[in-house]
């Protein structure tokens, strides 16, 4: 493990361009990372990740939220068909947030965990499933919201729906059949 202030090339880090690079901690965070030297001086003092939250990198003032052409209030769709809503950091609920790498997941909670939350004036604890009542998955309202402290309670009541459902699809189908028997 190299020690601050390491200097090495290019090739021993197997890298094609042609400069000298420093071991160092960052300013704000202390992570410890390999820097271009730059007039024999460290090219970046902070990391790529401190440099965004100071707002070094910063997008245009155009592009951000409502000033984006492509903005919908933070609110998407994900392909389970439940209503995704970006928190910004700092926000009371965000310790609910998804932790994912892909930037897409970053910062988003499913608005029906949310407005269940909001509801209960705190966090939701991860174990604790927020259930749809009546099954559809965008139908947000606090009425058709119920909290199950497990999964398992809402397992048995998502299959016995299925099964429900399936019944009726058979029914319909039993009905047709006698029907076009009977004509």
């Amino acid at each position: 493990m190299p020690k601050i202030g390491d200097i090495t090339t290019n090739k021993e880090l197997g890298l094609v361009s042609h400069a000298k690079f420093i071991w160092w901690a960052c300013e704000d965070c202390g992570k410890e990372r390999w820097v271009r030297l730059l007039n024999s001086k460290p090219r970046n003092k902070i990391c790529h990740h401190c440099a965004c939250l100071r707002g070094a990198r910063t997008p245009k003032p155009w592009m951000i939220r409502e000033r984006n052409h492509r903005w919908k209030g933070g609110r998407y769709k994900n392909r389970n068909g439940y209503i995704m809503v970006r928190l910004i950091r700092g926000d009371f609920f965000w310790s609910m947030t998804q932790k994912n790498k892909h930037p897409k997941g970053r910062g988003v909670v499913a608005e029906h965990r949310l407005i269940m939350a909001r509801h209960l004036k705190r966090c939701l604890l991860p174990w604790e499933v927020v259930h749809h009542r009546n099954g559809i998955k965008d139908d947000n309202r606090i009425e058709n919201l119920e909290l199950l402290p497990t999964s398992k309670l809402h397992l048995v009541d998502t299959e016995l729906k299925a099964y429900i459902k399936r019944l009726e699809k058979r029914v319909k189908e039993l009905e047709k059949v006698t029907y076009q028997s009977s004509a």
